[in-house]
């Protein structure tokens, strides 16, 4: 039983095989956690022991049963909370009220904002944070990974270690107590109450209990800043196991030594910076006062920072809320199949807002897969985002793999008409997106191609 990449899982168990009797068209039935990228087998066991030991005493000592390695906390600063609930949505609205009394405010450029929505949201997070530098879904150079980690960074969610780590443990303890921002396990009071049915092989009637509309909002925000409510790993060794690959990085240690990449402080800066760069700019070319410039300065942070900032962070943060509550669940989790706890679903209404990650059901049946897309109609732009980088050279050993699907689901024919309708309505905004450069593109061929026939109406002249 051979162990390649020596996390102490064979690698029959690691291909949900631990016998080696598979054979070509049977299907796999992962029977042990497979391996992931900073979640070795000892973590695996650790996690899974302290998790068992606060079960057993959650009851009698509720503030002193997690051992040192788990504390309560939250995984964010709480300045994370106050600039996209309360900074962004300010300035915004600042932005609004300044466009209403200034006639003179140039009008906002929507195409540009949503170029710089699907930048932080599809390459920051989706491709960057999530599928890259989470899962390693694939293999990138040094250039890819400064673009991958500055649109990341750029995006404001935070460090890329802390951001890794979270999510890792997110996979390994899907809707379990260990989950930083799981909408099932809510409060003291829900875990409690659970407790009695917490080994049901039956998972509806273990949810029932710990649904509520609050929970949507503690998933989508307050998780950040909810000490108390939740149990978190703090060992440091532990967390370096689980970044070790990220830490160890000699691209990413020297961006961090050298490019300010993972000081969060620095890319607001590097947004008011720019912001104050651009209004100057117009105020210079326009020669308009400096009041205007300040104004104006003012307005750029509200339109073309803080919109798409406020776009790209919500639309994340309902993979957390909205796609743990509502949607199918057609896949077995692939990091805990035996518990089927997990409550990630696929959800085709969102698919607009988030662009492939929607199919998050999907996701947790295979993490280490570039692509969630399982079905001939649920379409992923990460993923297709990935396989044109790598067209180009600029990554390369793209991972995929196929889900397990839930014994007796059976596949609903909606969700491929309401995806019909969803490519429908993108078609429309792409087309809307690149009139303007076709426009531009012709005009541009009409000017190049006006000294080439003028030559050639000359030579014409000549010749008759």
């Amino acid at each position: 039983m051979a162990d390649s990449d020596g996390d102490g899982m064979t690698n029959g168990q690691e291909l949900g095989d631990p016998h080696c009797v598979w054979k070509v068209g049977d299907t796999p039935e992962r029977v042990l956690n497979i391996s992931h990228p900073g979640m070795t087998l000892k973590d695996m066991e650790f996690v899974e022991a302290t998790e068992q030991k606060s079960l057993a005493t959650l009851s009698k000592e509720p503030k002193t049963c997690w051992d040192e390695a788990l504390n309560a906390g939250a995984p964010f600063p709480k300045i994370n909370l106050y600039i996209h609930y309360i900074v962004l949505p300010v300035l915004l609205l600042v932005a609004v009220v300044l466009a209403r009394i200034f006639p003179w405010v140039p009008v906002v450029h929507k195409r540009f904002v949503l170029v710089l929505w699907v930048w932080l949201g599809m390459f920051g997070i989706a491709v960057g944070y999530h599928r890259y530098f989470s899962h390693k879904s694939f293999e990138a150079g040094p250039g890819t990974k400064l673009f991958l980690a500055f649109s990341g960074m750029m995006a404001l969610h935070g460090s890329i270690p802390e951001w890794v780590f979270m999510h890792r443990v997110h996979h390994r303890a899907c809707d379990h107590e260990l989950d930083f921002h799981s909408p099932w396990f809510a409060s003291p009071t829900a875990l409690k109450a659970c407790k009695p049915r917490r080994n049901e092989t039956n998972w509806e009637s273990h949810v029932q209990l710990t649904k509520s509309k609050s929970n949507f909002w503690w998933s989508h925000a307050a998780w950040q800043v909810g000490p108390g409510l939740r149990p978190h790993l703090k060992r440091p060794e532990t967390r370096r196991e689980i970044m070790s690959d990220m830490l160890d990085d000699p691209d990413l240690q020297y961006y961090r030594a050298r490019l300010f990449i993972d000081r969060p402080a620095f890319f607001v800066e590097l947004w008011i910076v720019l912001c104050l760069v651009a209004a100057v700019s117009t105020t210079t070319i326009k020669k308009w006062p400096v009041h205007r410039g300040m104004v104006l300065a003012l307005y750029y942070l509200g339109v073309y920072a803080a919109l798409p900032l406020i776009f790209s962070w919500n639309s994340t943060m309902l993979v957390n809320s909205a796609v743990h509550l509502w949607g199918d669940i057609p896949n077995m989790d692939g990091m805990l199949p035996g518990a089927d706890m997990c409550q990630a679903r696929n959800n085709v209404w969102l698919f607009p807002i988030l662009l492939g990650e929607n199919w998050h059901n999907n996701h947790h049946a295979a993490p280490m897969s570039a692509s969630a897309w399982s079905r001939w109609y649920q379409v992923d732009f990460a993923y297709l985002a990935i396989r044109i980088m790598e067209l180009f050279g600029w990554v390369w050993n793209v991972r995929t793999e196929t889900p397990i699907p839930r014994q007796g689901y059976e596949e609903s024919k909606r969700d491929a008409c309401i995806m019909a309708a969803h490519m429908a309505v993108i078609g429309l905004i792409l087309t809307w997106l690149v009139k303007p450069l076709y426009v531009e593109l012709k005009v541009f061929l009409q000017r190049l191609a006006e000294p080439l026939k003028r030559v050639y109406m000359i030579e014409k002249g000549r010749q008759s």
